[in-house]
């Protein structure tokens, strides 16, 4: 009768052991996929830094301007988050954008045409690094929060991350102004209605 009791114990310790080292296994294969996904948005992000200073002494020698992509030295002189970086760099190159279409003589330099190109690549290259981090961040997440993974993150002190663009806002927003449209054309339906 004992030898079956200390065999039972045996058991069902190797079994939660092996559900904590699994459970393990999981949180930290997803955080080596958010620190990967991380460091490619770095790299697309240094190169987009790059390619807005490349345009920044065309755009002041064509223009006749000094204050042109600002946001590029306020990154200069401090040391961002990659959120801080991503929003800065993404306001610079909007407003290039916006020089562009404002100047179309800048169209006819083949360097600017070759920028914003390279920079169109760029962005595309960037946007699927930032879905796969919030797809890893879901998942690192959905481990954090979820039982029993969450008792582990608990005591190795794992908490929930952020996801890089606010994309759950962004679709509440949307949805919320679908709505807004919606109720607003049935009330426009309803007034008519109500005239006949």
């Amino acid at each position: 009768m004992t030898i079956e009791i200390i065999i039972g114990i045996v058991v069902v310790i190797s079994f939660l052991s092996l559900l904590i080292v699994i459970c393990n296994n999981r949180i930290v294969f997803s955080k080596t996929k958010i620190d990967e996904a991380e460091s490619n948005i770095d790299v697309y992000l240094n190169k987009k830094k790059d390619l807005l200073d490349r345009a920044r002494p065309i755009l002041k020698k064509e223009l006749k301007i000094e204050d042109v992509l600002v946001n590029i030295d306020e990154l200069e002189k401090n040391d961002f988050n990659h959120f801080k970086v991503n929003l800065l760099l993404h306001n610079s190159y909007l407003e290039l954008l916006s020089i562009v279409d404002e100047n179309e003589k800048l169209l006819k330099s083949k360097t600017i045409i070759g920028i914003l190109e390279d920079l169109e690549n760029n962005e595309e290259d960037r946007i699927g690094c930032i879905k796969f981090y919030n797809d890893s961040v879901s998942t690192y997440n959905n481990l954090v929060c979820g039982f029993p993974t969450n008792i582990i993150a608990f005591f190795s002190k794992n908490k929930k991350m952020d996801y890089y663009s606010d994309d759950e806002k962004e679709m509440f927003q949307i949805l919320e102004d679908e709505e807004e449209n919606e109720d607003g054309s049935d009330r426009e339906d309803n007034t008519e209605s109500k005239e006949e």
